[in-house]
């Protein structure tokens, strides 16, 4: 009872005393572990879980919660043994269809994952957030048309869902979609955040070292500029930034990526908050801002390259001078990383993919920055990580914001930031 009213402190100690009085009874092992997943206690969970079927072998609810626990942890062999197991003593069960579909999706099996899906929702047909489960496996396995169908559908029961609107979008490759929302992408952090560092270690995920690398060919780490780690996420960039920054600041829209970059001390401040409004809001505050795969939630890039360009200012003689007040100091450094959208015969500036994440095209992105004002432009390809065993195609861009324009009797209008040489 008090685990389902989410009092699972209250819970532990409940099933830890009936443990102590008769410790033979497989139920209260797997109500602990249930209990201990609950509070992301998952090594003593698995500990619970497997002194469950130690008692009962045949424990159907404990072999998938293992199994969970396990797939959590990376273990996704013994995860889908598991999972067979409990489909052998309990056929057609959907919960254990769902877990062993989220395996198969880990694994890139995205057609298994599609029918297994399917075979739960014909099982559990009132398990509506399936849909949504369903749809992103037929989109990863190029079924287009049977994800859209099944966003539409949670749509019609849910119509002010804005992930599952944004991912029907993706699916239709909407050319009017100029951004994730906010909701759907804080949502989206929020869910990954516990485990979103094992995740892409298993990505094979490159692309804070691949910014590192470059950032160390034109700047010393002399530890005395200021740096905004824009989209920070839990901080992977943090270590790599750290020796460049007498203050280094960490901004993103989700709380519980916040909450783990903090656990790094790595930060001078870390702030929740949109990134266009946040670098708007700080006029020519930093030498220095890394986007580290920030940007593929965003398309249309002006309005937040424009946000990062340095201030300018401009005297004609009809005209005072003016400006536009922005984030990056004068010389300062701005780059960021992006999934690339090869060229066509097109227009193509940039293309919503499937998996909700925009890819730009380089024409498009050297446009924009030298709009912008930023000179000395490098755009550089990269494979930032794997996706189901394959390489994804990025680009690695940096550019310079214009050093602080003179009068026309030569003299500086402000102070010019000198960048240490590498």
């Amino acid at each position: 009872m008090a685990g389902q009213l989410n009092r699972f402190d209250d819970a532990l100690a409940l099933f830890e005393h009936a443990i102590a009085l008769n410790p033979a009874v497989p139920e209260y092992h797997a109500n602990l572990g249930n209990a201990l997943k609950m509070r992301s206690r998952l090594r003593e969970a698995e500990q619970a879980f497997v002194k469950a079927i130690s008692l009962r072998p045949d424990y159907p609810e404990a072999l998938m919660n293992l199994a969970t626990v396990r797939r959590n942890r990376g273990n996704l062999e013994d995860a889908e043994r598991l999972l067979r197991r409990s489909l052998e003593l309990r056929p057609n069960w959907a919960d254990a269809q769902i877990n062993l579909a989220n395996v198969a999706l880990a694994q890139g099996r995205f057609e298994e994952a599609t029918k297994l899906f399917s075979s739960a929702l014909q099982a559990e047909p009132g398990y509506v957030h399936l849909y949504e489960s369903f749809a992103r496996a037929a989109s990863r396995a190029g079924k287009l048309d049977e994800a859209a169908a099944a966003f539409r559908r949670l749509l019609s029961f849910d119509p002010d869902n804005v992930v599952s609107r944004h991912l029907l979008a993706a699916c239709t490759s909407d050319s009017h979609c100029e951004s994730a929302p906010e909701v759907y992408v804080r949502k989206l952090f929020d869910h990954y955040a516990p485990h979103f560092d094992e995740s892409l270690a298993r990505l094979q995920y490159r692309a804070p070292q691949l910014i590192a690398e470059r950032l160390t060919r034109s700047v010393a780490p002399n530890g005395n500029l200021e740096v905004l780690d824009a989209g920070c996420g839990t901080g992977l960039c943090g270590p790599l930034l750290k020796p460049f920054a007498a203050r280094l600041v960490g901004v993103d829209l989700s709380a519980c990526m916040l909450a783990e970059a903090a656990k790094r001390a790595l930060y001078d401040e870390l702030v929740e908050a949109e990134l266009g409004a946040y670098l708007a809001a700080h006029p020519s505050s930093f030498n220095i801002i890394v986007c580290c795969d920030t940007l593929v939630y965003i398309g249309q890039l002006e309005d937040t390259i424009a946000a990062a360009a340095t201030a300018t200012a401009t005297a004609t003689a009809t005209a005072t001078a003016t400006a536009t007040a922005t984030a990056l100091q004068p010389d300062g450094l701005l780059l960021f990383t992006l999934e690339h959208l090869a060229e066509g015969g097109e227009d193509r500036r940039y293309r919503l993919a499937p998996t909700g994440r925009f890819s730009h095209s380089v024409t498009y992105v050297r446009a924009t920055l030298a709009n912008a004002g930023l000179v000395d432009i490098i755009a550089d390809p990269i494979i930032p990580r794997l996706e189901c065993g394959e390489p994804v195609r990025g680009i690695l861009v940096m550019a310079r914001s214009s050093p602080r324009k003179t009068t026309t009797r030569g003299c500086e209008l402000g102070k010019r930031s000198q960048l240490p040489q590498a």
